[in-house]
Order: C-alpha cells, then structure tokens, then sequence
C-alpha cells in the first residue's frame, strides 16, 4: 500500500484534532481524505518514515522560522529519496504579502504537482509553477437539510465563519441600520472571531438582536433549523479572500438555507442559487425567505453532490493515482 505524510503544524496530532481543527484547509481536506482506503496515511510535523507521497498542507502562522525550516529540510531529504512532493494551495499566500508567503515561495522548488482548492487559486498557481495543477474543492461535513417554511415576521439569519471573515460581518452590521422589522443574527465563530467581533464598535440597529455562539458542526446545523436563511458578506476585491473556496456558500445551501452572499469568485458558477448581498434582491429574501426554497432545493439536487465525502475523496484518490502512472 503506497504511503502519504501530509505536512500539518502540529507537533503529535492525534485524529480527533484533524477532525475538529479550526483550519477549514485541515478539517476539509485531511480529514476528508482520511476516509479512504487506499493509501496509508500520517500526518503532523515530523516525517516518521519514508513516504510515497508528501502534500504539503497549510504551516500556518508563526512568528518565527522553525516551522519553515523543519518541514522544508524534510521536503528536501525525501525529494532527494524519490518521494513526490504536492503543495496544496488554499489560500493565495504567493500573491499578498503574509506570515506564510516566504514558506510557500521556497516550497515551489521542490514540488512535483500541486493542488488547488479553487479556479481562482489554480490559475493565480499556474502564474508561479509550471507543474501540474488540479483543482479539488474542499468537502461538506454535513448531511443535506431540506429547507423548512417557517412563519413568522420575526426573520432570523445565519452567519458561520472563521476569526478571518467576522471583519465582514462587522462591516456589513454596520449597513442595516435602517430595518424595518425585528430581526435575529445568529453568529458562531471560534473564540478569536467572538472575541474580535465583541471588541469591535458596532453599529447595531435598534431592530437587530444578535446572539453569538462556538462553532461546532452540531452547532451549525441545531441553529440552521430554526434560521430562515444565511448571509456570507465579504469583499471580492481583498485580495486575501479572492481565492476562497465555494465551502461556505454550498454548506449554507446543503443546510437547507436560502443564501445571500457577495460575488466570490468561486461562488460565480453559482449564482442562480444565491441572491447578491448587495442587491434589491436582498430585501425581498430578507421579508419571503420560504420563496427561495425552490432555489436551494435545486442546489441540492444539482451541485450539493459534486461535494460530498464520497465525491471529493474520490477526486484524491484519482489526483494520486495519477501521480503514480507518471512515475
């Protein structure tokens, strides 16, 4: 059985802190992956023993070098034995100056193919690297919620999302300061979002109550049944977030929700199943949520699938395979 260290920045990680890590690029991707059969997997900061395959996953944030320098003298060593070297690449790091740019430019030299978890990010890839580049999205960790009518003029709206994009929501708050009817946020984050988010000074409409949570799948999914739709603000022209994945618009649809979010790029080839944030559109989702039930249903049945465990575990498996007939 061919052998896979997947380089992630903990020291002795144990499964249970895969599945729950608060980096989607981990939980979404190793994690996923693991559920397969046909390559042995190990993964942390230490390479134990001598892989077929290493894939370099996101290092991480650090104040200092030791973490760069640990993995890219183990890079270096196994390419030297054979093993093939795949970057997976999440975020646009070679393209906005950042903690991890530095690890990410020195890494393009060793690797021999790369992944990609959007079209964005493929492309901005192929501008630095001349190996191959495929595109695998990230999975959904749910299973498919039917949208529930519920009535009430009391709307309540969903947000879920990482410490790195409550500064939208924040932003976006501070819009809705001229609302007609009582409405609820419902908001889960980690701690370091809830904690930015509460720092912050918020404009908040006497009309809006909002109610912070931890984000767990539990969580999201106990509080996406009582939410009549969901809202992804962001900014399709900050250049941190231009490559993000589809993971939080196609989650919020695979939860039943009627979603309105900003133009990503990724989200584009979705856009009959979300309503622009920033358009009119957004009022009548705002007052009739239940009339875009037939959106999300139709998500559901056409695009929800491409993202299951079995879908995107079956795209790994196909990427590594690959890699072994080129050998």
């Amino acid at each position: 059985m061919k052998t896979i260290h997947w380089f992630v920045p903990y020291e002795n990680p144990q499964l249970e802190l895969i599945k729950n890590s608060n980096l989607a690029s981990i939980r979404l991707r190793l994690s996923a992956f693991l559920n397969q059969k046909i390559y042995t997997v190990t993964f942390g900061d230490l390479i134990i023993e001598n892989p077929d395959f290493i894939v370099i996953g996101k290092i991480g944030g650090s104040s200092d070098n030791y973490r760069e320098n640990l993995w890219l003298d183990q890079i270096n060593k196994k390419k030297e034995n054979g093993t093939k070297i795949i970057l997976d690449y999440t975020d646009n790091h070679l393209n906005f100056k950042s903690s991890m740019s530095s690890f990410y430019s020195k890494s393009l030299l060793y690797i021999d193919a790369a992944i990609a978890s959007s079209a964005f990010l493929s492309n901005e890839l192929k501008q630095k690297t001349e190996v191959p580049v495929e595109i695998i999205p990230d999975v959904i960790e749910i299973e498919i919620l039917k949208p529930r009518s519920k009535e009430s003029n009391f709307k309540k709206i969903f947000w879920f999302g990482h410490a790195s994009n409550i500064n939208y929501l924040i932003k976006f708050i501070n819009t809705l300061n001229k609302l007609e009817n009582k409405i609820a946020l419902y908001v889960l984050s980690n701690e370091q979002g809830l904690d930015i988010f509460n720092k912050n000074q918020i404009n908040i409409s006497k009309n809006l109550s909002i109610h912070l949570g931890i984000w767990s799948i539990d969580a999201m999914i106990n509080t996406a049944k009582f939410c009549d739709l969901a809202i992804i603000p962001s900014d399709p022209n900050d250049p941190k977030k231009a490559g993000v994945s589809s993971n939080r618009l196609i989650t919020a649809l695979a939860l039943g929700l009627p979603t309105a979010a900003d133009g990503m790029e990724s989200y584009k080839e979705f856009s009959k199943y979300f309503t622009d944030i920033r358009s009119e559109k957004f009022i009548d989702l705002l007052q009739n949520p239940n009339f875009f039930h037939d959106q999300v249903l139709e998500a559901q049945e056409n695009i929800i699938p491409s993202f299951t465990y079995e879908a995107i575990n079956q795209k790994w498996v196909s990427f590594f395979s690959g890699l072994q007939q080129v050998s």
